[in-house]
């Protein structure tokens, strides 16, 4: 929006700028105008000049065949007498570079060829005198001596029924070739100048100079008015004679395959449109402007009569920063003071619009002084000032702020809800696993007491069954409040995981909602939490129960994935679905579709937090009108399914740690027993300790010890201080830090120490006597 400030000064400004802007458009089209002229009268003049240079070279080429015409004639010089020929001739052609090879050929075959190659002039003689016609070679050094002299050799060529010779056989004037084309010889692409030799009314032979194209390429290079000027020349039919000096082209071997092909976009991009329509080119040619990647191009096209009938199309293009080098410095510098003028009229506006302006402005600032300046107001459509809608929006802005700190209030409060939580969980958490530990290890002894096939034993395994489902449940809790990392050691089976949560999903979905359980057959594990996954699988079916309010279907489906490795666990509902826009945001924290106080926004965040814990992922299908799809993707743990639990009977095989010392120290009494318990019956001597302080303390009073066996959280002096202690005194002694909170930070402290171990609670006996079984090999 716009101060009456901007207002004043845009309407000042738009009136100056647009009288400007037509005069200095009228001043601009007239110097172009002017300019083109300019370029298009330099443009005709190259083409002038180009076509004055090929007229110099084809009379030159002309006048040589006229010499040797008349040296046949008047000094013997002819294919009867090669050596003559020979130093009458290669002289001459030395000093010359647009002629590449001469044929001498006498009515009865016999022939003379002479052909420049590396620089140097060699001889081809070819005799019919002989049972059939015979060929031979003399090479030459590029000083006219002769390096080699091959033998004769046998050959079917015959000059004369080359199409050169054909056409002028019979007649009395010379005759270039009507089009370009490769020589048979050398298969140079280029064009031959037959001459019929007479005497006396008797035809003797032809003399046939053939010009090569890649020369008349070179000289047309080097009379070009302007280094970037381009210059092509073509035949009646369109195909190229000479090429234009670009970069494609500098190359020898690459204009070697150019020539004679028909010209185009393909073949020279920069000139394909001016080439088009060449068969309709007017006699005074035509011009057009092209644009290349060096910049605009003023091209010109006319036709070219050369000598003896030869009809070629010319088009030359000259760089427009080559012509009007000068001329666009002027017009760049007419700018330049057009803008200087732009800005004078510019800064006078912007005064005018401050003395009307800057009075109304502090006026409304005084009345809404919340308002930005105005440098820093934004610009939009609405035509109307600034100032009229100043106060109404900082109304409304200051109604949007306090709705924002409401909002802000709310989440903080809520936020503060959940950490106390979460601090609530982890603490108990912490004391239950104590308790479990006791109970399992309690559990373990009454099993040892107990002989093998006691009915009690089946009771006694349900129980511990029963404490490692409570163990889990701690976990989800410590889980929930962040404070302790997943750990996958276990395997479940999905199928048994799904079942057992049919049972209660039927009592909670209601009458109008049907449950579907669909489950492939023999089905991998997968290595994870039962509580947690059941939580996420809980969440989602809630949710797609609160998804139906008018009843529909929620299937439950479990299938090997597509990729090996992998299970699929999928939760289907035929509900409301989803837009686009709402699943892009469904795992962000505190996000909601549910109506105030119907949802916090978290359960599908902690959903796909404990599946990324789970080292799987979760993805979604849904649509609006077409129900919701969950999948979460679950690796396979390792190694066969999970038997179920079985009773077992009396510990076997129990471990001998007879004369072994051990110091436990826990802060809880009933789990310090209970540890003592499990370890007397190894036939070890167990001292215990209340904490840190005090196991410091029996240290120092009755040890040394083998062993020592450490709660990690305690009052006074905790597990790590007592670790770092007894590590100073004594850097191998072996230590076991169990725990049922916060062993992630100790874990990754004491993963270096090969003498130290961590074992979370609750354990059963077996695990103690495993993790101290590792500590003492």
């Amino acid at each position: 929006m716009r101060t009456i400030t901007r207002h004043l000064f845009t309407e000042i400004l738009a009136i100056a700028g647009t009288v400007l802007a037509l005069v200095l458009a009228l001043a601009w089209w007239s110097l172009g105008r002017a300019l083109d002229a300019q370029a298009w009268a330099q443009s005709r003049a190259s083409m002038s000049h180009l076509a004055t240079e090929l007229d110099r070279e084809l009379q030159a080429v002309q006048r040589l065949g006229q010499v040797l015409q008349a040296w046949w004639l008047d000094q013997g010089v002819s294919p009867s007498d090669p050596e003559r020929l020979d130093a009458h001739t290669i002289p001459l052609l030395a000093r010359q570079t647009f002629v590449s090879s001469i044929n001498f050929c006498a009515v009865d075959g016999t022939s003379v060829l002479l052909l420049r190659t590396g620089g140097a002039w060699h001889t081809r003689e070819l005799r019919q005198d002989g049972p059939e016609p015979r060929l031979r070679w003399r090479r030459r050094h590029p000083d006219g001596r002769i390096r080699e002299q091959e033998p004769w050799t046998p050959t079917l060529y015959d000059p004369r029924k080359r199409d050169w010779y054909q056409r002028v056989q019979g007649r009395t004037e010379g005759r270039w070739s009507p089009d370009a084309y490769r020589f048979m010889t050398t298969r140079d692409p280029g064009l031959t100048l037959a001459l019929p030799v007479h005497r006396n009314g008797q035809f003797l032979g032809v003399i046939a100079l053939d010009v090569m194209l890649d020369d008349l390429t070179g000289k047309a290079w080097r009379v070009l008015p302007t280094p970037g000027t381009r210059v092509l020349v073509t035949d009646g039919a369109g195909r190229a004679l000479i090429l234009p000096k670009v970069a494609p082209f500098e190359h020898q071997e690459t204009r070697f395959e150019a020539f004679l092909q028909p010209v185009g976009p393909n073949l020279v991009p920069e000139l394909g449109d001016l080439a088009q329509g060449l068969d309709r080119l007017p006699a005074a040619g035509r011009h057009q402007k092209l644009q290349s990647e060096a910049g605009r191009l003023y091209g010109t096209v006319a036709p070219y009569l050369g000598p003896s009938g030869l009809r070629w199309n010319l088009m030359v293009a000259i760089p427009q920063r080559e012509i009007l080098g000068n001329a666009r410095i002027k017009a760049l510098g007419v700018l330049a003071l057009a803008l200087a003028g732009f800005g004078i009229l510019a800064w006078r506006a912007w005064v005018v619009s401050q003395r009307f302006g800057t009075p109304l402005d502090t006026l409304v600032r005084a009345s809404a002084p919340d308002q930005p300046s105005s440098a820093g107001v934004p610009e939009d459509r609405d035509p109307r000032p600034w100032e009229t809608r100043a106060i109404r929006e900082a109304l409304r802005r200051a109604d949007r702020v306090a709705e924002e700190q409401t909002t802000l209030r709310e989440q903080l409060r809520s936020s503060q809800r959940r950490e106390l939580i979460g601090s609530l969980a982890s603490g108990a958490a912490h004391d239950v696993n104590n308790q479990l530990t006791v109970v399992l290890g309690q559990l373990e002894l009454c099993a040892e007491a107990l002989d093998p096939g006691h009915p009690a034993s089946r009771q006694l395994a349900q129980a511990r069954k029963a404490t490692q489902r409570c163990a889990e449940v701690t976990r989800a809790l410590l889980a929930y409040s962040r404070t302790v990392r997943t750990e996958l050691q276990g395997s479940l089976d999905p199928s048994a995981l799904i079942q057992g949560l049919a049972t209660f999903l039927q009592r909670v979905l209601g009458g109008r909602i049907t449950l579907d359980v669909e489950l492939a057959p023999n089905l991998p594990a997968i290595q994870g939490q039962a509580v947690q996954l059941e939580q996420v699988i809980l969440n989602l079916a809630l949710n797609a129960r609160d998804a139906m309010p008018e009843g529909g279907t929620l299937t439950l489906r479990a299938h090997p994935g597509t990729d090996p490795g992998w299970v699929v666990i999928e939760v289907a509902d035929t509900g409301l679905g989803m837009t686009p826009e709402v699943q892009a945001r469904i795992f962000e924290p505190y996000f909601t579709t549910k109506a105030p106080g119907k949802g916090t926004g978290l359960g599908l965040a902690m959903a796909y937090g404990i599946i990324e814990s789970h080292r799987g992922r979760m993805e979604v299908q849904s649509a609006p009108g077409q129900g919701s799809t969950f999948r979460l993707h679950l690796p396979e743990a390792p190694g066969p399914k999970p038997a179920p639990l079985q009773p077992t009977g009396p510990q076997q095989n129990l471990m001998d740690l007879s004369g072994r010392r051990i110091l436990v120290v826990d802060d809880e009494p009933d789990l310090r027993q209970m540890i003592q318990a499990l370890l007397a019956r190894t036939g070890a001597q167990v001292a215990v300790a209340g904490d840190g302080e005090e196991g410091w303390a029996a240290w120092q009073t009755q040890g040394p010890f083998d062993l020592v066996v450490s709660d990690l959280r305690m009052p006074r002096a905790s597990g790590m201080d007592l670790y770092r202690n007894l590590r100073a005194a004594h850097p191998g002694l072996p230590f076991l830090l169990v725990s049922g909170f916060g062993l992630d930070e100790a874990s990754g402290l004491l993963g270096r120490d090969p003498s130290a171990f961590c074992l979370a609670k609750p354990f059963r006996g077996p695990d103690l006597m495993s993790a101290i079984a590792k500590l003492l090999a």
